[in-house]
């Protein structure tokens, strides 16, 4: 079989045994030659970190504007007085000079500002994406437990329990019947209607926090989409309030689900007009929210991650 060649570079000792170099002079001044070129290539690296840092500080400081502003009034100052004075003057020249010198410190210092500027605007732009990402996970855990109990939720108690918890083509108000009935996902007994308003509401103050910390400069759209969420999740405190009052009565629960499986309008298309039904119809339209934000989500998070 043929011998494939790596393409790793050599190291010191292979290059000594490769060309079969025995005297000791040559081995000390390829050795030496061999550590100084990593040497140097360390030495500048540290030296344009030193260097960018320095001028960073300094752009940074309440003096870098008035040397600016110092620098380009001497400019203006010396290229009009170099207008009125004429050749003959003794001090022309040393003018002159000084006027191109200050020209030149003038378009190197923006030269390197416009430079660092963007080099800034790139940087921060890159920790803002690593920082979304990091929020994307926490974000998808709890959107993964929203739509498993929202689909559960809008699911017949018979029909709980599949592999696979997708959100129904249609959305159905009627389904809402079982909403009484205990989760399969948690198993504690507690009402999946509760269940599914707990993880929005979860889910909303996580929101609520992440926007407090984060402006989104470079990603607003992920603002903006986070934003809608916490609007549209204004009510939910108060809907989780009522569903709990209906909880620990059987007798409104047994209205509920009357009222629930013979409402007319499964889309909800005409509106509620009854008031015991008005906190499972904003859990409904939570849930179909919840879908569609979702999908938006993924979108937007789609464009960050490339």
């Amino acid at each position: 079989m043929k011998e494939v060649k790596s393409s790793k570079p050599y190291s010191i000792l292979e290059i000594l045994r490769k060309y079969r170099i025995q005297s000791s002079g040559a081995k000390f001044f390829i050795i030496g030659w061999w550590n100084k070129k990593y040497y140097l290539a360390s030495v500048c690296r540290r030296l344009a970190k030193s260097t960018r840092s320095a001028f960073q500080d300094f752009r940074d400081s309440k003096y870098y504007k008035w040397i600016f502003l110092a620098i380009f009034s001497l400019v203006v100052a010396l290229v009009t007085l170099d207008f009125f004075i004429p050749d003959e003057y003794p001090f022309n020249d040393y003018i002159q000079g000084l006027a191109t010198e200050s020209i030149g410190i003038l378009i190197t210092l923006s030269i390197v500002d416009i430079f660092y500027r963007r080099s800034d605007k790139s940087e921060n732009k890159r920790l803002e994406k690593l920082k979304i990402m990091r929020l994307d996970i926490i974000l998808s855990r709890h959107m993964i437990t929203c739509q498993l109990l929202g689909v559960e939720c809008l699911s017949r108690m018979k029909d709980r329990g599949g592999e696979h918890a997708e959100y129904p083509e249609k959305f159905d108000f009627r389904n809402l019947r079982d909403v009484f009935t205990p989760s399969l996902i948690c198993f504690d007994g507690i009402p999946v209607g509760l269940h599914t308003i707990a993880a929005h509401i979860k889910l909303r103050d996580i929101i609520e926090e992440i926007l407090l910390r984060e402006d989104f400069h470079y990603y607003p759209e992920v603002g903006n989409l986070l934003s809608e969420y916490l609007y549209r999740l204004r009510n939910s405190s108060r809907v989780e309030g009522m569903i709990k009052m209906h909880c620990i009565n059987k007798e409104l629960q047994r209205q509920v689900r009357e009222k629930i499986s013979n409402y007319p309008s499964p889309d909800l298309s005409t509106g509620v007009s009854d008031i015991i039904l008005l906190p499972y119809a904003d859990l409904f339209h939570f849930i179909h929210f919840q879908k569609d934000f979702s999908e938006d989500y993924e979108s937007v998070m789609g464009k960050v991650r490339v």
